[in-house]
C-alpha cells in the first residue's frame, strides 16, 4: 500500500497504458481519478479500480478544451479535498510524411501533447503550491509526484512523426522546467519515454 489514501489524477485513463496505471496504483492503495474523452471507458477502469476499496471518479474530459481542464481539477478537488498525483498520459497519433502534414495534422499533435498537459498542470498550480506552504507551516514536508508521459519519438524521434515527436519532446522539456519550477513545493516531476507498446494506440 504505498500509495494508501494518495489520489491520483489519470489522463487516457479508459484504456491501454492509462488504464493499466490507474489499476497499479489502485493496487497500491490510491484513490483514483480516471479521465477520459472517451466516458464510458473511463467508467469500465473506475468499476475496476473499485475492486481494490478504494475511492474512484470517472471524467469524460477533452483534454483540448481548457474549460473541461479546469472543470476536471474542480472537481477532483471538490471531490476529494486533495489532489497528490498527476499522471498526463493522454495521446493519440496522427502519422504522415512531412511533405504530407497538414497544419491541422501538427496544430493536434501540439495540442495534444504539449498544450494539454501544460493546461492541466496549470489548472493544478494554485492548489499544489496553497497545499505545499500550509503544509510546510504545519510541519509537513508532503511530497507530490507529476509523471508526464512523453515517449521514444520524444527523445530519438519517428520517421512520419513529426508533429507527434515533437509533442513529445515538448513534454521532456515541460518535465525538466516544472521540475525546477515546483522543487520549492515539493513535487517530484518525471517523464516517462516508452517504446512500442500493445495497446489500442499502436
Amino acid at each position: 500500500m504505498l500509495l494508501k489514501d494518495k489520489v491520483a489524477l489519470i489522463t487516457g485513463a479508459g484504456d491501454g497504458i492509462g488504464k493499466a496505471i490507474a489499476l497499479a496504483m489502485a493496487r497500491e492503495g490510491a484513490h483514483i481519478v480516471s479521465v477520459d474523452i472517451d466516458g464510458d471507458a473511463a467508467k469500465r477502469t473506475a468499476n475496476e479500480v473499485g475492486e481494490f476499496q478504494v475511492k474512484e471518479l470517472a471524467l469524460e474530459t477533452d483534454v483540448g478544451d481548457t474549460k473541461q481542464i479546469d472543470d476536471m481539477v474542480v472537481r477532483t478537488i471538490d471531490t476529494f479535498g486533495r489532489l497528490d498525483i498527476i499522471v498526463n498520459n493522454a495521446g493519440y497519433i496522427w502519422n504522415s510524411a512531412i511533405s504530407k502534414t497538414s497544419d491541422e495534422q501538427w496544430d493536434a499533435m501540439i495540442a495534444c501533447h504539449a498544450t494539454a498537459p501544460f493546461r492541466i498542470l496549470r489548472a493544478a498550480s494554485n492548489f499544489i503550491k496553497t497545499a505545499a506552504l500550509r503544509e510546510e507551516s504545519e510541519g509537513n514536508l508532503f511530497h507530490r509526484k507529476v509523471v508526464n508521459v512523453s515517449s521514444i519519438a520524444g527523445f530519438y524521434g519517428g520517421a512520419t512523426q513529426i508533429g507527434y515527436s515533437a509533442g513529445k519532446a515538448a513534454m521532456i522539456g515541460i518535465t525538466k522546467t516544472l521540475a525546477k519550477e515546483w522543487a520549492r513545493y515539493r513535487v517530484n516531476v518525471n517523464c516517462v519515454g516508452f517504446g512500442l507498446i500493445d495497446t489500442r494506440l499502436t
